[in-house]
């Protein structure tokens, strides 16, 4: 199945405007793709997501901005992969895994929500507590994670 919105620009912003997005089945495709090589940075804000298998995906990029965003009905929230930098803040989770961020250098997390899943805070919690040896993520001061390996 086709993404809802699949994303090929270098500097893409999906501005939702307060609509959802719904997809046909909870258990396929996605609602907002960027995993082209060509794009550097996706903002995501005033959009909710309901009904993909994969609320956000983003991938080889430099930077992820979720924020006021609801993504519901979903098996993943928030999937980040080989990024600088993901933020998501003022965003509701709801009846999903949360989010799930590899090979990120600084996840900030504010004011996220999930309810009836794994919430995103926990999952990066668990991470910052249990860094590998080669690369893990310590805490700063302010809560954001940051990657101590290469």
């Amino acid at each position: 199945m086709a993404p809802g919105v699949e994303v090929r620009a270098p500097a893409v912003t999906v501005d939702g405007d307060g609509r959802r997005l719904s997809g046909s089945w909870v258990s396929v495709g996605t609602g907002v793709e960027a995993t082209n090589d060509s794009v550097e940075s996706l903002a995501v804000s005033d959009l909710a997501l309901s009904q993909w298998q994969t609320g956000i995906v983003v991938a080889d990029a430099s930077t992820l901005r979720v924020e006021n965003a609801t993504v519901g009905a979903t098996a993943h929230s928030v999937v980040a992969e080989n990024l600088s930098t993901a933020t998501v803040e003022d965003a509701r989770l709801s009846a999903s895994t949360g989010g799930a961020f590899h090979d990120v250098g600084t996840v900030r997390l504010r004011n996220v929500a999930g309810e009836n899943s794994s919430s995103t805070r926990e999952r990066a919690s668990r991470r910052r507590t249990s860094p590998s040896p080669e690369r893990g993520p310590s805490t700063s001061p302010d809560g954001t994670s940051r990657s101590t390996g290469p």
